[in-house]
C-alpha cells in the first residue's frame, strides 16, 4: 500500500461542484464550446466524484464524441447509450470493491440495483427473502464499506455509478428474474396509480409485457392527472412500443395526444391523434372516435387560432350528439363557447355555456358543471355584467372545493379576479389573482402565469400606481414571448401602452400601437381580434386626446362605439361614450358632450365600472359649471367623492390607497380646477 511509503503523501480529493466541472471543461479545447451543456450532465452522472468525472471524460474523448462540438446529435448520443457512462476505469474501480464482498452482501446489492431506487428495510426484506439478522449484518457491512448510505430509514447506493456497475454485471436471465419478482412483490402491496410507472418498469424488465402495457397506460393517465405532461408522454410512448393490439394502441395514442396538447406540442399532438382517429374509424369504434375528435378539437382550440378551431369543434360536437355521450357533449359545448366568444358573438357563447351547464348538471358531474360556470362567469365579465360574473365564478369555485383539478381552480380564480376588478373590488381582485398565480405555478400553466402579470398591471394602473403597473406589464410581455402565448402578450402590450400614456409619452405609444395593429391584421394574436380592436381604438383615442387632436378623438370614439355596440361589450360602450363626450367638450359642443357623458355615467353606474363612474362625473361637473348649473355640478362632485371614498376605504394596500388618492386629486384639479373634491 502507498500508505507504507515514507515519500508518498496522500491528498484527499473533495467532490467537485457543478461549477468546478464547468470550469474544467471550459479550459479544454475539445469541450470549451459545449461546457454549458456537458457540465450539468456530467455532474449529475458522477455526483462530483473526481475519479468518475475524469474517467467519463476520457472515455468520451476516446470514443470521439468530443471531437466535433458542432454536431447537434452528440449530446443525444451520449445520453441514450448507457454503456458510454460506464468506461473501463469505472467498471474496474467499482468492480474491485465488489470482489471483496460476501455472497450475501453481493446479493443485497444485486436486488437493490434492479429495484433501482432507495427502499426501506421491510421492502428490501420482502424482495430479498433473507432473515432479518442476515440482512441486517449484510447492510451493516455495506454501509461500513461505503457502498450504501442510510438516509431517514431508507437505503440507497452511495453513488449511482455503483448501482450501474452492479446492474451491468448481472446476467440477462438474472435481471429478468429479479424484475419479475420485484414486480410481483410490489403488486401484492395493493399499489396506487402513483406506483404504476414503477410496476410497468419492472414488468417490462421481466418481459411480462401485457402487465407492463396495462401499468404504462395507467401511469400515463396518472401523470396527466398530476400535470406531469412530459412524464405522461414517456409513459404512453412506452405503452405504444409494447403492443400491436388496436384497442390499447388507440388508448395510448389518445393519452399521448392529450399529453402533447397540454405540453404545447401541437404538431406532435395532431400527428398521434390523427393516427388514433384513423384506427378508431377503421375499427368502427364510435366511442373512441368521439374521444379522438374531441382531442383534435381541444388541440386546435388551444392554439388560439383566429377561428378557435371551429371546424374541429363542430365535428367533435356532432360526434358526441350522435353517440349520445353527454360527457363529451359538455366538453365540446365548452369549446364551442370559446369559438363563439372568439368571434365576438357573446350572446351565442352564453347560450352555449348555459347548455353545457345544464347537461353537466344532469350528469351530476361537479367538475364539468364548475367549468361551465367559469365560462359563464368569463362571458358575463366580457359583457360587463360584473355582479353576475362574480356569482358564477364563485359558484364554480365552490363546486371545485375538495377536487384536485388545479387547472380549473387557477382559471376560476382568474375569472373571479377579472369580475371583482371590473366592479372595483380591487383588494379582493388582487387576492384572487394571487391565488391564480399560486395554482398556475404548481401545475406550470404558462398561459395563466403569463396572463396574471397584466391582470395585476391593469389593477395597479386603475389605482394610479403607474410605475408598478408598467413593471408588471413588461414582465407579462416577457413571459408571454418566452412561452409563445400570443393572447397574454397582446393584452400586456396594450396595457403597456396605457401605462406609458399615463406616464406622459403619447408619441411613443402611437408607434407601438401601429406595430400592434399590423400584427392584429396579420392574425398574429389569434383569438379575440374584436377585443383587441376595441382596446386599440380606445387607446388611440386617448393618445389623440393627449396630443390635442379632438376631432380625431371623436372619430375614433364613434368607431369604437359602433364596434362595442355590435359586440354588446358594455364596458367599452361606456368608455367610448365618455371619450366622445370629452372630445365634444374640447370642440365646444357642450350640450352634445353632456349628453354623451351622462350616457357614459349612467351605463357605468349600471355595470358598476368604477373609473368611469368617478372620472366622467368630474368631466360632467366641469360642463355643468360652464352651463351655470351649479347645483348639478355640486351634486355630481359629491357623488364622485363618495365613489372615490368607498374605493379608498376598501383598499388594503397603503401604497395603492396613496397612489389612488393622488391620481383622483390630480385629475380633479386638471378637470374641475378648484381646491378639491367636496369643495
Amino acid at each position: 500500500s502507498f500508505q507504507r511509503e515514507d515519500h508518498v503523501t496522500l491528498i484527499p480529493l473533495p467532490r467537485l461542484t457543478e461549477a468546478d466541472t464547468k470550469a474544467f471543461l471550459s479550459q479544454r479545447d475539445d469541450t470549451a464550446l459545449i461546457a454549458d451543456q456537458l457540465s450539468h450532465w456530467l455532474y449529475q452522472e458522477t455526483d462530483g466524484n473526481p475519479l468518475f468525472f475524469i474517467s467519463l471524460i476520457q472515455s468520451l474523448r476516446e470514443e470521439g464524441l468530443l471531437e466535433n462540438e458542432l454536431d447537434p446529435d452528440w449530446f443525444t448520443r451520449i445520453q441514450t447509450e448507457p454503456n458510454r457512462t460506464l468506461p473501463e476505469a469505472i467498471l474496474a474501480s467499482v468492480g474491485s470493491r465488489l470482489l471483496r464482498l460476501s455472497k450475501t452482501e453481493r446479493g443485497v446489492l444485486d436486488w437493490m440495483a434492479v429495484f433501482g431506487r432507495s427502499l426501506d428495510f421491510s421492502t428490501l426484506q420482502e424482495i430479498n427473502n433473507q432473515s432479518q439478522i442476515t440482512l441486517l449484518n449484510a447492510l451493516e457491512q455495506l454501509l461500513a464499506r461505503e457502498l450504501l448510505l442510510e438516509i431517514e430509514g431508507k437505503y440507497d447506493f452511495a453513488h449511482n455509478k455503483i448501482r450501474e456497475v452492479v446492474y451491468h454485471n448481472l446476467s440477462a436471465a438474472r435481471r429478468i428474474f429479479y424484475h419479475q419478482q420485484i414486480g410481483s412483490k410490489l403488486e401484492e402491496l395493493t399499489p396506487s396509480s402513483a406506483d404504476s410507472a414503477i410496476l410497468a418498469h419492472h414488468f417490462e424488465g421481466g418481459q411480462e409485457y401485457d402487465k407492463a402495457l396495462e401499468y404504462w397506460l395507467d401511469a400515463g393517465e396518472h401523470a396527466l392527472d398530476i400535470y406531469a405532461y412530459q412524464q405522461a408522454v414517456q409513459h404512453f410512448e412506452r405503452a405504444l412500443a409494447l403492443t400491436d393490439q388496436k384497442a390499447p394502441q388507440m388508448d395510448a395514442y389518445l393519452g399521448l395526444g392529450r399529453a402533447f396538447t397540454l405540453s404545447d406540442d401541437y404538431d406532435g399532438a395532431s400527428a398521434v391523434i390523427q393516427q388514433g382517429l384513423l384506427q378508431a374509424e377503421k375499427a368502427g369504434d364510435n366511442l373512441r372516435r368521439t374521444q379522438f375528435l374531441y382531442a383534435q378539437a381541444q388541440n386546435a382550440n388551444r392554439q388560439h387560432r383566429p377561428d378557435g378551431g371551429k371546424e374541429e369543434v363542430e365535428a367533435a360536437l356532432s360526434a358526441a350528439e350522435q353517440t349520445g355521450n353527454d360527457h363529451y357533449l359538455t366538453l365540446s359545448l365548452l369549446l364551442l363557447t370559446e369559438v363563439h366568444e372568439s368571434d365576438g358573438n357573446l350572446g351565442s357563447a352564453l347560450e352555449t355555456a348555459d347548455r353545457a351547464r345544464a347537461v353537466s348538471h344532469g350528469l351530476h358531474d361537479n367538475l364539468l358543471e364548475a367549468r361551465a360556470l367559469l365560462e359563464i362567469g368569463f362571458l358575463h365579465a366580457q359583457r360587463a355584467d360584473f355582479d353576475k360574473a362574480v356569482s358564477a365564478a364563485g359558484l364554480g369555485l365552490q363546486l371545485l372545493e375538495g377536487t384536485d383539478d388545479r387547472n380549473a381552480l387557477a382559471y376560476g380564480w382568474n375569472i373571479l379576479g377579472r369580475a371583482l376588478g371590473g366592479r372595483g373590488d380591487y383588494s379582493r381582485a388582487l387576492d384572487a389573482f394571487n391565488r391564480c398565480h399560486e395554482e398556475a405555478g404548481i401545475i406550470g400553466d404558462r398561459y395563466l402565469l403569463a396572463q396574471v402579470f397584466n391582470m395585476r398591471g391593469w389593477l395597479h394602473r386603475e389605482l394610479g400606481d403607474f410605475e408598478n403597473g408598467l413593471k408588471l406589464d413588461q414582465e407579462g410581455i416577457k413571459s408571454a414571448k418566452r412561452w409563445d402565448k400570443p393572447s397574454p402578450e397582446i393584452s400586456a402590450r396594450l396595457n403597456l401602452c396605457l401605462d406609458l400614456l399615463q406616464l406622459g409619452d403619447p408619441k411613443r405609444v402611437l408607434g407601438l400601437l401601429e406595430e400592434i395593429e399590423e400584427q392584429i391584421n396579420a392574425g398574429s394574436f389569434g383569438f379575440h381580434s374584436w377585443r383587441w380592436q376595441l382596446r386599440l381604438l380606445h387607446t388611440r383615442g386617448l393618445c389623440a386626446l393627449a396630443l390635442d387632436k379632438p376631432a380625431q378623438v371623436a372619430a375614433l370614439a364613434e368607431e369604437g362605439l359602433q364596434l362595442a355596440e355590435l359586440k354588446e361589450a358594455r364596458k367599452y360602450i361606456a368608455l367610448n361614450h365618455g371619450l366622445f363626450g370629452v372630445a365634444l367638450a374640447v370642440l365646444d359642443r357642450v350640450d352634445e358632450a353632456v349628453r354623451e357623458l351622462e350616457l357614459a355615467v349612467a351605463l357605468a353606474d349600471e355595470i358598476q365600472y368604477q373609473p368611469i363612474r368617478w372620472e366622467e362625473r368630474f368631466q360632467l361637473a366641469h360642463l355643468y359649471r360652464q352651463k351655470k348649473s351649479l347645483k348639478a355640478a355640486g351634486e355630481t362632485i359629491s357623488e364622485a367623492n363618495e365613489i372615490i371614498q368607498l374605493i379608498s376605504e376598501n383598499l388594503d394596500d397603503e401604497l395603492l390607497r396613496t397612489t389612488f388618492s393622488k391620481m383622483t386629486l390630480d385629475l380633479y384639479h386638471q378637470i374641475v380646477g378648484d381646491d378639491g373634491p367636496g369643495k
